[in-house]
């Protein structure tokens, strides 16, 4: 994990998205993020449907593992990769993705971003499935992975 990255080191989301499609192949998710705002339950539903082709209501014993990476975008949106971080979908637990209010926050997330005038990019996000879905452990690499490899926050 960075505990700092610059400005210059950001990449755009195409570029992001071209290295993990040619790396990660049939393993990379584009998921929009639209409906989260809405019902998050029912956003985590769709999502589980669509990457692990399953009800995630039957999902009573386990949980899927993954990592994914959220966007901000300038003033002249131009999108870049900002943050990578894991989460799981469980029957019960609709993931811990958000997008927070960075004028309401104080970490590096949310100082970086106002330093360089970023807001979110809530279209979509990329998720990066793991090998085993029930790893946890997995979910975690790949996390450290996504960050150390592609300069993004925590």
């Amino acid at each position: 994990m960075k505990d700092q990255i610059k400005f210059s080191e950001l990449q755009i989301k195409e570029n992001i998205i071209k290295k993990l499609k040619d790396e990660y192949k049939e393993r990379i998710f584009i998921v929009s993020t639209d409906a989260i705002f809405l019902n998050k339950a029912k956003w985590a539903d769709r999502v589980v449907n669509e990457i692990y082709n399953c009800d995630r209501h039957k999902m009573k014993e386990y949980a899927y593992h993954f990592s994914y990476i959220k966007f901000a975008k300038n003033e002249k949106n131009e999108v870049y990769g900002i943050v990578g971080g894991k989460s799981q979908f469980h029957w019960k637990y609709s993931s811990d993705i958000q997008f927070f209010d960075i004028e309401k926050c104080d970490n590096l997330k949310s100082r970086f971003m106002k330093k360089y005038n970023l807001q979110w990019d809530t279209a979509e996000i990329v998720i990066l499935k793991n090998i085993n879905d029930l790893n946890k452990r997995e979910a975690f690499s790949n996390e450290m992975i996504l960050q150390q490899t592609l300069f993004l926050l925590k």
